[in-house]
């Protein structure tokens, strides 16, 4: 009986029970259907309301007992109800930690680690952050690629050696040159050459597209592990740093370099990317371009070069001044025996063609000023008159002309040997200056200016300031002959004597001669007798004659007096 009021008693507490319970919906509704409150007893059918109260409550179901078992569950629904009152906050908690990731994507410091764990990105942020990388790299490398547009090439590296020949077009008189270069068009080029540099600098040359992937990372990996430092510059990079930007150290530099080099790479063919490069580098011994080098190394062409010696000027490359065999010729051998092994690897050259290529011997170094001695001169009146033709200095240093000159080399070989053969007593003071001409064209034909340009600059046959002397009466005779006057005619070679106007003429030691013809006169140069043929002629005729043989007329002294036959120019 006890147990029974108690159920009654708890019928109301399960009743106040369900309706304290914060998330009772259900317990609410299972209380209306149970009608206890009404009834006020405790039936069985009651108690089988309160059972199913109890299951829509989410308590465990009591079935069909009695009001005992009916009594006894309000505890456990109760402790049910209380469960899930404190469960209420859990979730909250839970949905305010969705909110809160929801607010730190990275999860950096990583929630719900204890330390150091929390410091660990976890693996979403690494994943994120290389692919972040990727994307900002392929971006920037699309924007550097459209950037970067292949500029002119420098005129540093289109510069070539301009060379003047005698009369003969055959014997060289000399250079002009900033860069001591002589391009060759990439069929002229030889093979030796382009095999060589290939196998030493760039064994993938003709497979890759203008860089090398391989080469980069071999030269990253190397260089991080502490090894030689590698550069990983292909043929065609080193073309473009030679040709177009000069030597670059900075990242985005060296970004461009490598783009450039893919451009050219698919606009010139890989044959004409060689041959520029090859026309391009520094060899040493003041030599760019293998003709040059050729030249400085072997004194010959370099369509002559066999496969010993070009290699040697493979193997020189890298440092051209440190491994000249002129100054290491240890360290040029073993370079040289690098390439020799490099072109046997790469199916150049069989071993037993190998073996048997002995170290090719090379000529001196030279360091001759290409102005020294007389020729000198020579260049230096070339020079002003390819200026005064309108060329520029830089034209003329860089623009690699082939200037032929009127000089013939016999006669100047031959005016040389005279002066070079006068008394050695005469005053040291003594200078000589002399021009043979052709007297048909003008054309000068030999010329000695001094005895060595470089320690004497002025040239004493066409800068000296001195009177010509009896070289007019020359142009006195020519106007002679000209207007009738013949070799025998007779003319006073008395000295002293004197002419209209107070003019007073003497001869050399003032020796008289007499009557002498115009031979006489001029093969005994007297002064005398050709004062008295000028003043017939004509003073203005002389002056016309040497003007008309290329003497300028702005020639100081130059005038129509009748002293002009003495040589009063200057």
């Amino acid at each position: 009986m006890s147990e029974s009021r108690r159920s009654s008693n708890g019928g109301s507490r399960r009743a106040a029970g369900v309706r304290r319970t914060p998330a009772g919906k259900s317990a609410r509704s299972g209380s209306a259907k149970s009608g206890a409150a009404k009834s006020g007893a405790a039936t069985s059918g009651s108690a089988k309301g309160s059972s199913r109260t109890a299951r829509t409550a989410g308590g465990a179901s009591a079935g069909s007992k009695g009001t005992s078992a009916a009594a006894k569950r309000p505890t456990s629904r109760t402790s049910v109800s209380a469960r899930h009152a404190g469960a209420a906050p859990k979730g909250a908690a839970g949905s305010r930690g969705k909110n809160a990731a929801a607010t730190n994507f990275l999860n950096y410091p990583r929630a719900g680690k204890e330390n150091p764990w929390r410091w660990i990105p976890s693996l979403r942020l690494v994943v994120g952050a290389i692919a972040l990388f990727v994307l900002a790299g392929l971006g920037f490398s699309v924007w550097l690629y459209n950037d970067t547009e292949v500029p002119e090439p420098s005129d540093f590296a289109l510069a070539q050696t301009s060379r003047v020949y005698f009369a003969d077009g055959e014997t060289e008189m000399g250079q002009f040159s900033e860069v001591n270069r002589t391009e060759l068009p990439a069929d002229e080029v030889p093979d030796t050459v382009k095999e060589a540099v290939v196998a030493s600098e760039d064994s993938s040359f003709y497979e890759n597209r203008g860089v090398s992937p391989r080469g980069i990372l071999r030269a990253a990996v190397n260089n991080l592990q502490g090894g030689a430092r590698q550069g990983a510059s292909t043929i065609t990079m080193q073309y473009v740093e030679r040709y177009y930007t000069g030597t670059e150290t900075s990242y985005v530099g060296k970004a461009k370099e490598a783009i450039m080099a893919l451009k050219i790479d698919q606009e010139l063919s890989k044959d004409e990317i060689l041959s520029r490069y090859l026309n391009t580098i520094y060899f040493g011994r003041g030599a760019y371009g293998v003709q040059e080098a050729s030249q400085a190394y072997f004194d010959k062409d370099a369509s002559e070069l066999d496969e010993a010696e070009a290699a040697l000027l493979v193997a020189v490359i890298p440092s051209p001044s440190t491994y000249d065999p002129a100054n290491s010729p240890e360290q040029a051998t073993q370079l040289w025996d690098r390439v020799i092994t490099r072109q046997v690897a790469e199916g150049q050259l069989t071993p037993e063609e190998a073996d048997a290529l002995e170290f090719p011997e090379t000529v001196e170094p030279t360091s001759e000023n290409s102005l020294g001695g007389t020729n000198g001169y020579l260049l230096a009146q070339v020079r002003n008159e390819l200026v005064s033709e309108g060329f520029t200095e830089d034209e003329i240093n860089t623009g690699g002309f082939t200037i032929v000159s009127t000089i013939d080399p016999a006669i100047q070989e031959n005016t040389v040997q005279a002066v070079e053969n006068l008394p050695d007593d005469r005053p040291e003071a003594n200078r000589v200056g002399t021009v043979t001409m052709d007297p048909d064209t003008g054309a000068i034909r030999g010329m000695y200016g001094g005895a060595d340009y470089v320690t004497q600059a002025q040239n004493d046959a066409t800068q000296s300031r001195m009177q010509a002397g009896s070289i007019f009466k020359t142009f006195t005779l020519i106007a002679a002959l000209e207007d009738g006057y013949p070799l025998d005619s007779r003319w006073d070679g008395n000295s002293p004597k004197s002419f209209r106007g107070g003019w007073t003429v003497k001869n050399f030691n003032d020796i008289d001669y007499g009557r002498v013809t115009l031979e006489k006169a001029t093969t005994s140069s007297i002064n005398t007798a050709y004062a008295e043929a000028n003043l017939e002629v004509g003073p203005a005729r002389t002056r016309e004659t040497a003007v008309s043989l290329g003497l300028p007329e702005k020639t100081p002294g130059l005038t129509d007096d009748a002293a002009n036959v003495l040589g009063s120019a200057s």
